[in-house]
């Protein structure tokens, strides 16, 4: 009768195999007499079984740990959240940024002006003799007639940003300006809101928040956007100048009112 035993542990195993399932040694066959038999190739060989997978360097092959299970299940996980929350911070910044405050009622007189440059210097003028109001829809109206800015690119194969507008929020104590731009046909929403700091003839905006569409910036991003937007506000850089070195100075709801005297 002929037998399959190991080779290495001399455990008896399963005919039609090649090694041992208990030790991956090679098995051979045996007659009663302990004489291996050299079956088909006649060299004392065992006889391969088409098939059968064959383990390197003759070890067998380890089942994989369940720990490895476990953090390969975590790793999974993470990636999985973090491909999602990479894709809704996608979504969130191509929508636009809320605008509560723009609701205000256009005011008669401004909306539509030829040239709201005129007006704007009249409100410095007064400004030079008793406190002036500079409305916020005077504001928009000469944003969106001399506020848009355009830029260039030093390669030839890279689009530079399209302009679509910008306009301002003033509310207690604080001023947000909307930034709308598109990139190969994709809007692009930047906002970022300030307040006032310093003191008489020292005035200056001091970052609070800011946002791409609807994703929020954190205060670490903040130095990285202002220049930016500081950027697109060219146009109205005497302005400005003139606000920052103004006697008096506040933010109130829809208005900057402020005295150069």
């Amino acid at each position: 009768m002929i037998t399959t035993i190991c080779s290495v542990c001399g455990e008896t195993g399963t005919p039609g195999r090649v090694y041992c399932q208990h030790c991956g040694g090679v098995l051979v066959q045996q007659d009663e007499s302990g004489k291996a038999d050299a079956g088909k190739g006649g060299k004392g060989t065992p006889e391969f079984v088409v098939g059968s997978r064959t383990p390197s360097h003759g070890k067998p092959s380890r089942k994989p740990s369940p720990l490895w299970g476990f953090f390969s299940q975590v790793f999974l996980l993470f990636k999985r959240l973090f491909f999602w929350g990479l894709l809704a911070a996608l979504v969130a910044a191509l929508i636009p940024p809320s605008q509560e405050s723009a609701s205000r009622a256009p005011i008669p007189g401004i909306s539509g002006l030829s040239n709201p440059r005129i007006p704007l210097q009249g409100v410095f003028t007064i400004a030079e003799v008793t406190k002036a109001t500079l409305l916020e829809g005077l504001i928009n109206e000469n944003l969106k007639k001399f506020g848009t800015v355009t830029w260039s690119s030093r390669l030839s194969f890279v689009s530079p940003p399209q302009w679509q507008g910008s306009r301002v929020i003033i509310s207690q104590g604080q001023a947000t300006y909307f930034l709308d731009l598109s990139y190969d046909g994709i809007p692009i929403y930047f906002s970022e809101t300030f307040r006032i700091g310093g003191e008489s003839r020292h005035w200056f905006l001091i970052p609070e928040s800011g946002s791409i569409g609807r994703l929020p910036l954190s205060e670490p991003f903040l130095p990285l956007l202002t220049p930016f937007i500081a950027s697109t506000a060219t146009p109205f850089d005497k302005e400005l100048e003139m606000i920052s070195h103004a006697e008096s100075l506040e933010l109130l709801p829809g208005k900057v009112v402020f005295s150069m005297q």
